[in-house]
This record gives structure tokens, C-alpha cells and sequence, in this order.
């Protein structure tokens, strides 16, 4: 090989690509720590959430597989996120440790989802933190919290309170993937695909 030239590696074969390409998992499943809050549910009515932790430990609020609204084919006709005396649209946000932005409990309402039936569900943190931001996407169209719950429709960004601690301390008391499938499957509110 002279000077100039660039070294280019053999190329492999390999014999079941689109088996390969199938396996590999999506990017939404690859870079984030998925857990799972079915401890806001009632007798009948299921407010299972999942919470996405990025590796930077930014956690995403999606509406989990078991949510009432996914599991009964409900349409979401809007979002309210007037929730007491808090304007979660008008959460402001600014410094290193978004010390303005509102704090957040477990417990504490992101906002309700009115469904065309005239329903109405909180969606609950599930992580004490503080209130990034609103996904815009899901204020104009609501219904892409649905059909995309588990890669961009997600409802909030929350910024956790104990981010320096590890992954599995941040996110404590929430179940596992297949904890919440084992629930999902024993559970008779559930139904099963």
C-alpha cells in the first residue's frame, strides 16, 4: 500500500441479514432505562405510566401499554395542564439545575387527558423532579400519545431530583419490563395482545 492509499476492510458476509436487522432493537430501546408506575391505578381504572430515563438520567413520560385509554381504544380529544393553581404550560425552565422550573412529587399530576368520551385521567409523574418541558407534539396533535407511546409521543421531560445517584436508585419502586408484562399478563384488567 503506498502513502496515499486508504486501507479498506474486507466487507463480511452474513448469511440472515434481515434476521440480524429484525434482532437489533430500536433506538428508544437501546438508549434508555425503561421502568414502569402501576402504583396510581384503581379497581377499575388503570393510570400505568412509563418512565424513560435517557443516559444523560432525563426521564420521559409516556402513557404505558396498560393505560385505560390504550387498552380500551378511547380517543383523546385534548390534554388540560391547568393542574390546581400550576400552568404546566407556563413551567419556565433556566440554569444548570433548573432550579425555576416547577417540582414535581410521585404523586403530583403532569395533567389530565379528557378522552371524545368526556373521561377524564391525570397523568401522574411517578419520579420526584422537576418539570422540564411539555412535549409540543402532544399538545397539537394529543392523539400521538397514543399511537407513538413508545418512541415520541411521550407527555413531559422531567429533570429527576436525585440525578447523581445511578440509574436504579433514580428510579426505585418503579417495575421492570418484565416485572410490568408479568402484571400485565396476571392481571384480569388487562387485556393481552
Amino acid at each position: 500500500m503506498s502513502l496515499g492509499e486508504k486501507y479498506i476492510p474486507d466487507i463480511y458476509e452474513i448469511d440472515d441479514i434481515d434476521k440480524c436487522i429484525a434482532e437489533y432493537p430500536p433506538y428508544y430501546e437501546r438508549s434508555f432505562t425503561k421502568r414502569y408506575c402501576v402504583e396510581f391505578n384503581k379497581e377499575n381504572l388503570n393510570l400505568d405510566t412509563c418512565i424513560s430515563m435517557y443516559s444523560s438520567k432525563l426521564c420521559m413520560i409516556f402513557l404505558a401499554e396498560g393505560h385505560s385509554i390504550i387498552q380500551e381504544g378511547k380517543s383523546i380529544k385534548q390534554f388540560d395542564f391547568k393542574v390546581g393553581k400550576e400552568d404546566r404550560l407556563a413551567n419556565s425552565t433556566g440554569g444548570k439545575y433548573k432550579k425555576k422550573a416547577q417540582r414535581l412529587q410521585r404523586d403530583s399530576v403532569i395533567c389530565f387527558i379528557e378522552t371524545t368520551d368526556g373521561n377524564k385521567y391525570p397523568v401522574k409523574a411517578g419520579i420526584k423532579g422537576r418539570l422540564i418541558d411539555i412535549n409540543p407534539a402532544v399538545v397539537k396533535n394529543p392523539s400521538i400519545s397514543i399511537e407513538k407511546h413508545k418512541s415520541t409521543g411521550y407527555i413531559a421531560l422531567i429533570h429527576p431530583e436525585n440525578f447523581r445517584s445511578p440509574p436504579e436508585e433514580v428510579l426505585s419502586g418503579l417495575l421492570t419490563k418484565n416485572d410490568y408484562e408479568n402484571v400485565l399478563s396476571s392481571c384480569q384488567n388487562y387485556k393481552t395482545e
